[in-house]
């Protein structure tokens, strides 16, 4: 639900969730992958080993929070709770965490190439206008679902929105393309065929 991800958000007071995994066991790899999975998607930092963090500003708070993780793969005995008051030295390590000023200029930038290619699509060959669609979308939206959600001032929210909103454009345009060669109805390699741009959800 890449496209509805901008509504989980909520104001943020200035605290962070923190998930705590020191307690929890590395030997076993697939859980492991699972565990780092489950925090990554949720835009988790690790500030200190095994204790990971990120900005309280998702629907839900705490309680929704660890419950997507726990639905992606972090183990229940986790200890997942909201800090706030960190020392000066911790705070200035938390301000380093996260790129706000890269994760602006890839909103800017991604915008402005995906318009560019919305106004010119037209000219390109249909087969050639599907296969751009499918890579330029696929990894736009891949981009949108790692990406943290931080707050203001953390990132430009405008941007970000903006970038959603193109991105969202973009889907249907892709959509439309797809359908024009008739390739939503065709059968289509499997990596094709779970694309948001036919099938308009990312698993």
């Amino acid at each position: 639900h890449w496209h509805e991800a901008e509504a989980r958000l909520q104001p943020w007071s200035g605290s962070y969730i923190c998930v705590h995994t020191s307690t929890l066991g590395r030997s076993d790899r697939k859980a492991l992958r699972r565990r780092e999975w489950a925090l990554n998607i949720l835009g988790m930092r690790e500030l200190e080993r095994g204790l990971y963090l990120r900005p309280d500003n998702l629907a839900g708070g705490v309680d929704g929070v660890r419950q997507r993780l726990l639905s992606l793969g972090l183990e229940a005995a986790a200890a997942v709770f909201v800090a706030t008051d960190f020392d000066r030295e911790r705070r200035q390590h938390i301000e380093q965490l996260w790129d706000g000023s890269a994760l602006n200029n890839l909103y800017n930038k991604e915008t402005q190439r995906l318009e560019q290619w919305m106004e010119r699509c037209q000219e390109l060959e249909a087969d050639v206008a599907a296969r751009e669609s499918y890579l330029m979308g696929s990894k736009a939206i891949r981009q949108l679902v790692f990406d943290p959600w931080l707050p203001e001032p953390m990132i430009d929210a405008a941007a970000r929105h903006h970038f959603l909103q193109t991105v969202q454009r973009f889907d249907e345009c892709g959509k439309a393309i797809w359908a024009q060669l008739g390739a939503i109805d065709m059968a289509m390699p499997v990596a094709a065929a779970a694309s948001p741009l036919t099938s308009g959800t990312l698993q």
